[in-house]
């Protein structure tokens, strides 16, 4: 028997690529700062939705969810604030010069 995907499927996956590529911009400002508090548990989440659509047969969209689960680990590995003068604050810098 063939299985078709699924068009949610498809949008799913669309939609998890575009939300980790959103994130890209932050990883790569040097002055971007993202709490812990908020990039661990969005990061925990989103491998949730991984292991959901992966039981429901979901495939492409676990790999989108996977994608946007590693962005947010990176995240909050590499841009949570040092120290804790700045607990709970996000900093972007949106009016530098590229």
């Amino acid at each position: 028997m063939i299985e078709f995907t699924v068009w949610q499927d498809i949008y799913f996956m669309l939609a998890g690529w575009a939300f980790g590529l959103l994130v890209y911009p932050i990883l790569r400002d040097e002055d971007a700062s993202v709490p812990r508090w908020s990039s661990v548990p969005t990061a925990t989440l989103l491998y949730g939705h991984v292991i959901a659509f992966t039981t429901l047969g979901l495939y492409l969209s676990a790999l989108g969810s996977l994608l946007t689960a590693l962005m947010w680990t990176a995240l909050a590995i590499w841009k949570a604030p040092s120290g804790g003068s700045e607990r709970g604050v996000v900093r972007v810098d949106t009016h530098r010069k590229i």
